[in-house]
Order: structure tokens, then sequence, then C-alpha cells
């Protein structure tokens, strides 16, 4: 038995598809949250949306979940890991060690914001400033990793399009 599709619903499929697509960004780049001058100190402040990275290495506790974004602040750069743990995981830890298809660097781990969430788990941010050398190194990269702690992160697919599409809009 042969199924026919009217002309209305072929029509109606095609406009869903691109209205979806519509609002989606462009391939190859990433999706912003935020894109904004700020009104008080006129700071273009730029952010990408947070991203799932894989752990390939883990320390004691486990992570519920670990996400990354790249935000730039008039003229700053940086990395944002957040995490959501059954502890205190980055707690203490200061350095983020990075390899950019091989190639180390070593950045400074600043604390952004923790806290315990109901039910106990534990909410952390972490920010790594990025100068411009780590910056042209991920931006171009095929595989990127980054340790912190004990702790190895893949965050190869979070950082892919990331410092371009804001470098785009700058």
């Amino acid at each position: 038995m042969r199924r026919t599709t009217s002309k209305a619903t072929a029509i109606a499929t095609i406009l869903t598809l691109f209205l979806a697509l519509a609002g989606s960004p462009a391939l190859g780049q990433a999706e912003l949250t935020q894109n904004k001058t700020d009104e008080f100190t006129g700071n273009k402040i730029i952010q990408t949306a947070y991203q799932s990275v894989e752990v390939q290495e883990r320390g004691d506790e486990s992570l519920y979940r670990q996400v990354v974004s790249v935000f730039y602040n008039e003229g700053t750069w940086g990395l944002l890991l957040e995490t959501t743990s059954d502890s205190w995981v980055l707690l203490g830890e200061d350095t983020a060690y990075f390899l950019v298809d091989g190639e180390r660097f070593e950045r400074r781990l600043v604390s952004a914001d923790r806290e315990v969430q109901d039910g106990g788990s534990v909410y952390e941010r972490k920010g790594v400033p990025l100068n411009e050398e780590i910056r042209t190194a991920i931006a171009t990269a095929e595989e990127v990793r980054m340790k912190t702690g004990s702790y190895v992160f893949d965050i190869s697919e979070a950082v892919d399009n990331e410092i371009q599409t804001i470098q785009a809009e700058l």
C-alpha cells in the first residue's frame, strides 16, 4: 500500500524545519548565550553556551555534571568549567594544565562560584584566563584536554568553534 503525502503536509514539514534551523547557529558557529554591551561600563560581553565535556580520568569523587563555556569581556578571554558532584572536587585547585594537540600549557585557575545545593550536591565554577598564545592554539586544535586536580577533561568539542564565533562578533 502506497502512502501519499498531501502538498499541505509537505509544505508544513518544510516550514517547520526551516523555522527550527533559522533559530539555530549557522554550521560551524557556536551558540552564544550572551552578546551585549554593559550599559554602565561600556564593556562588550560575549559568552558561549555551556557544553558537556567527557571526563577521561576521574579523581575519588564522581561528577554528575561537567560543562565548559568560553567568554570574552572587553579584552579578557577565559574558559569557565562548572562541575556538580557529591563533594568539593575542585576546592583548593589553582592550576589548569592543557594539552593542545600535544603542546603543553599551564594556566591559573580562579574560583568563580561554589555552593552546596539542595540535596547536598556541590556546585563549583572555576575560570581559566586565556592569553593569546593558548587561545590561538585552541582555536585551530583538533584535540584539547584539560587537567585540574585529579580530573582530566576532553574539551575538544566544547571549544571547537567558540573562539572563532566570539572573534567574529568583535
